[in-house]
């Protein structure tokens, strides 16, 4: 569970989106900086609990942008956004992770087609997971590498 105290946090799209309306000077949004600027911390907070020791990252993120300022509030609401995506990222790199595992475990079809000493060609069921190893492979090792 993403927020298991029920803090009030923004999603990513509340995020995205009271960052694109403060850009625009909206007067609404104006209003309530202070609120803002609070909530955009929680969610900064709750967010990196899940991904790093946010102690003193967020300690210095914080001091710096302290006063609840349009700059400061869009600031910390584009680091949420930031964050949303990299739990993204992270989540889609552990479930390759667990599929690659599952292929590749020892006494799996992938270890059996390994362990056969017959040279002829792989027949096609052989071959289709093979290919399906390293079509696997190839997105664990793309998705950690832009990650």
């Amino acid at each position: 569970m993403l927020n298991p105290e029920n803090l009030a946090i923004f999603s990513e799209m509340e995020c995205d989106y009271n960052s694109t309306l403060l850009r625009k000077k909206s007067s609404n949004m104006m209003e309530n900086l202070d609120d803002q600027h609070s909530t955009a911390k929680v969610t900064i907070e709750v967010l990196s609990a899940h991904l790093a020791k946010p102690d003193i990252a967020n300690y210095i993120l914080f001091n710096h942008y302290q006063e609840a300022s349009r700059n400061n509030v869009i600031k910390l609401l584009l680091r949420g956004t930031l964050l949303y995506n990299a739990r993204r990222d992270v989540t889609k790199v552990f479930k390759y992770i667990i599929e690659l595992e599952h292929v590749i475990q020892p006494g799996g079809a992938l270890w059996r087609i390994l362990q056969d000493n017959d040279t002829s060609t792989l027949s096609d069921q052989r071959l289709h997971c093979v290919t399906k190893t390293i079509k696997l492979l190839s997105k664990v090792l793309a998705s950690v590498t832009i990650f």
